[in-house]
């Protein structure tokens, strides 16, 4: 039988070391930090805590779609806050579900109250993809 959704800890799907940025950085350059390291967002912190996440979609729907200068505007002012966020022992199944009840893209992952990565839709869509090759491949030969 195919099992897509793991009962494995997301820790072991979760991209590390999120990138965290102050929160009175303006969008532009926060699109410019997102494009140059290749992710789709980033933790807002401010005086050593996570106070919001902004991502690909926080930029088009606050920002682009209202035609507002990216320069001008903080990501303070168009983050989604606070950030959504699950411990990196949950399984994978319940990352999925929450993100699905939720409708988000995004999960931050902490370990004992402190981030520790980002989960994205694109990991659990990747991890799918994985499962069911397996399982074909097993089914096959």
């Amino acid at each position: 039988m195919l099992r897509i959704l793991s009962l494995d800890p997301v820790e072991g799907i979760m991209t590390h070391n999120p990138v965290i940025i102050p929160k009175d950085k303006n969008v532009e350059e926060a699109a410019g930090i997102m494009a140059n390291r290749k992710i789709r967002c980033v933790l807002i912190g401010e005086k050593g805590q996570i106070i919001g996440i902004l991502t690909e979609t926080d930029i088009i729907r606050k920002v682009v779609a209202k035609e507002l200068e990216p320069s001008r505007v903080k990501v303070g002012e168009v983050m989604s806050s606070p950030p959504l966020s699950v411990s990196s022992k949950t399984p994978i199944e319940k990352v999925y579900q929450t993100m699905s009840d939720k409708h988000i893209r995004h999960l931050m992952i902490t370990d004992q109250g402190k981030e520790v990565g980002i989960v994205s839709a694109k990991d659990l869509v990747c991890l799918t993809a994985e499962e069911m090759e397996k399982y074909w491949y097993n089914e096959r030969f």
